[in-house]
């Protein structure tokens, strides 16, 4: 099974947002997404790069034909990414190389999971979310180590700038780090379920991923437990499918097909907004606490693009993308 690369990281906050902004763009919005991802900078604009390019490298990633060293060190001479990559220190350049295989490895062959899509969320957001659906079986205790996300330790300064530029969607509070910490990467796309098949764990010193709290089957969302109270107390706002299927949170005052009058928090991918104060779930051992705000804004979180019935646009074969999900390629 393929490997992560390792390395003990000393990434800040703004160096990993910068990072996150443009893989994100690169290996996601432009390989195809129907809408760009939620960025950490708001005033990102969309990387000038070939997206022919990355797409050919992403194919032949999914196919096995390309190890994951290769096709980064391709990525990188990318002239936006080099040019942003030219004054760093070798330190930052493997800290780059790491974060982008950790996009590049959602289409790894046994990743074990794929971003799809959910109109789940659309009574409140008005769009379709990314969800993360699983490829294979799980069983239980079994670490999900490809949907992972990089961590690095935020300041006050930074945790204030944050708040204040309405940025702070993907903030916890990590205890191998004992702070504040942004959390970016392919796992904040793994949604809420107040009955979640999985849990939050530590994947080395700075970085997270997910264990299995029961079978998950193909097909099947992968999802995580932010908390008890984390979409209004005791979760009244959430839009998860437990609560759906009990009448609780949102659907406790709400009919399923009823329109919101306006976008309040929702579950999506570690980019939504929660409206009380911060609630703690275990990781590693210790805790990660979630930052739990919503100022009643709507998110920006992807939606993959159905596969055309021809085949799949990343590996050219057939996709199985159908019905409310309208999946990546799982290759």
């Amino acid at each position: 099974m393929a490997a992560l690369p390792s390395s003990v990281s000393t990434m800040d906050a703004l160096t990993l947002s910068k990072f996150d902004d443009l893989l994100s763009d690169v290996l996601l919005d432009q390989v195809g997404l129907w809408f760009a991802t939620r960025k950490m900078f708001p005033r990102y604009r969309r990387a000038r790069t070939s997206s022919a390019a990355t797409v050919d490298i992403v194919r032949r990633v999914a196919l096995g034909r390309t190890a994951m060293a290769e096709a980064v060190d391709e990525l990188v001479q990318q002239e936006c990414i080099a040019a942003l990559l030219r004054h760093k220190t070798a330190e930052r350049i493997l800290d780059f190389r790491v974060h982008a295989a950790r996009y590049l490895s959602m289409y790894l062959p046994e990743a074990g999971y794929e971003v799809g899509q959910t109109a789940r969320y659309v009574a409140v957001t008005g769009q379709c979310e990314a969800r993360v659906v699983a490829t294979r079986q799980y069983r239980l205790g079994m670490v999900i180590s490809l949907c992972s996300g990089s961590v690095a330790r935020l300041s006050e300064a930074e945790n204030r700038r944050m708040a204040e530029e309405k940025a702070d969607f993907s903030v916890i509070w990590w205890h191998k780090k004992k702070a504040m910490c942004l959390f970016l990467g392919p796992a904040r796309f793994v949604n809420h379920d107040c009955d979640s098949n999985c849990q939050f764990t530590a994947c080395g010193s700075d970085a997270v991923c997910f264990q299995a709290q029961r079978t998950i089957e193909p097909g099947e969302e992968i999802t995580t437990n932010y908390g008890p109270s984390y979409f209004g107390e005791n979760n009244c706002e959430c839009l998860c499918a437990t609560c759906e299927k009990y009448s609780r949170g949102w659907y406790a005052t709400h009919s399923a097909a009823e329109p919101a009058a306006t976008a309040a928090g929702t579950p999506s991918a570690l980019e939504s907004q929660a409206s009380t104060d911060s609630e703690t779930t275990v990781v590693g051992g210790g805790s990660l606490r979630m930052r739990t705000r919503n100022k009643g804004r709507a998110t920006a979180t992807p939606a993959s693009r159905p596969l055309p019935a021809a085949g799949c646009g990343v590996c050219g074969e057939g996709g199985s993308g159908s019905g409310e999900q309208g999946d990546r390629c799982s290759r």
